[in-house]
Formats: C-alpha cells, structure tokens, sequence
C-alpha cells in the first residue's frame, strides 16, 4: 500500500474511532421518556391493621421498582429522581394514624417488578412486633385510572389492605 492509500485509511479509522468515542460518553442525569419508550403511571394505597382489625400507625412501607423513573406530586410536578449515582431510590413512606398510605406517582418502564414492603420498624410503640411482609404486583388489586395507547400503557393505582402478623405467630 502506497503512502498516499495510507494516510486515507488511516484517516478514515481514526475519524471512526473518535464518533464511537463519543458514543460512548453518558451523563448522571436519568434519560426522559422519549417517544417509543413504553412506559406506565402509577402509585400504591392501602390500608395496614392488626389482626384485630386497629389501625397501625408508622408502618413503614417502601414501594420498589426497578424500573421505575420519576416520582410526581398531586400537582404533576417531579419531585425526585430514581436514580442518584446509578442507583435506585425506593419510595418509602409511612401509615398514618388510620393505618392508610399513599405513595407518590410514579413514572416507569415498566410496572411488572413492582414490589411493595411492609415493615413495624418502632417495635412495641404501636401494640406489639409485626412479621415483614412483601407482596408483588400480582398481589396488589389493580384499577386503571386512564387507558393507554400504543407505548403508554396508562395510569394505574395499585392497592393492598392487610392484617399484619405479630412475630412469633
């Protein structure tokens, strides 16, 4: 090969070398939802009781997805994002005095890993010590609140009422 013929190969190469480098740059920030991305709205309510039927207070409950993006307030407004340095952030929060709660909404991929945890983390505080319990989606009663269509598959609430266990039973 000629010096000439070189020099365009080598020119050629080196120019490919520098798009898949940067192809391959990437930014901290989470990606939008871009069009074609399927994606679902959600959030998960429910109620917490004994298995006397009392209300449960400050049960903690984490909603977990790995799927899952953006959490909005009632407003529409992101109030946080799912992903802090790669990894994900669950929605936690706790029963009120009526052994209610209410998660956030949700913005995700996809709904099918949801995962829903239910923990007595202050101990005698509220009549005793409660087994944890998880339950899936699956075994979350489901509504859709708006259809979707093509991509979108919609805006759901997912909601679960149960009788926790004390430990030991």
């Amino acid at each position: 090969m000629n010096k000439k013929n070189r020099w365009k190969v080598s020119s050629l190469l080196s120019g490919a070398l520098a798009l898949l480098g940067f192809a391959g740059c990437s930014s901290d920030e989470p990606e939008p939802l871009l069009y074609g991305s399927p994606s679902v709205n959600y959030r998960v309510v429910g109620t917490v009781t004994d298995e006397d039927g009392k209300p449960l207070k400050d049960i903690q409950v984490v909603v977990e997805n790995p799927y899952a993006r953006t959490y909005f307030d009632d407003e529409g407004k992101p109030i946080k994002s799912k992903y802090e340095a790669g990894e994900l952030v669950p929605d936690t929060l706790y029963t009120d005095k009526d052994g209610e709660f209410e998660s956030h909404w949700t913005e995700a991929f996809s709904d099918s890993k949801l995962v829903v945890g239910f923990e007595d983390i202050d101990g005698e505080a509220n009549g005793g010590e409660f087994q944890l319990k998880r339950f899936t989606r699956n075994e979350l009663e489901s509504k859709q609140l708006k259809k979707g269509d093509t991509w979108y598959a919609g805006k759901f609430e997912y909601s679960k009422s149960f009788k926790m266990k004390r430990k030991g039973e």
